[in-house]
């Protein structure tokens, strides 16, 4: 995951890399959400914790820290992060 931010720019300084979420769809209209500590990733070396990307994964870097997330969430509420593919 780190290297598909990078690819993309990077994070700005108003960035919370301790609460990224990646969306991974398991079905068309479900995917599974998880929340990644990209900071500790970064500073840390905890090269463990970094994520493999998927062809269709998402990856939300919030400005803020955020409140509760299901583990699960329909795909049609995934757009209140980010527009998504309707195509599965």
């Amino acid at each position: 995951m780190s290297d598909a931010i990078a690819m993309a720019g990077g994070v700005n300084n108003v960035a919370k890399t301790s609460d990224v979420l990646l969306f991974r769809r398991v079905s068309s209209e479900m995917a599974e959400v998880k929340r990644v500590n990209l900071k500790d990733i970064l500073e840390k070396g905890a090269l463990s914790e970094d994520v493999v990307l998927r062809p269709g994964d998402s990856v939300y870097v919030p400005r803020s820290k955020l409140g509760k997330v299901d583990r699960f969430m329909q795909i049609t509420r995934m757009g209140l992060y980010f527009p998504i593919p309707a195509r599965f």
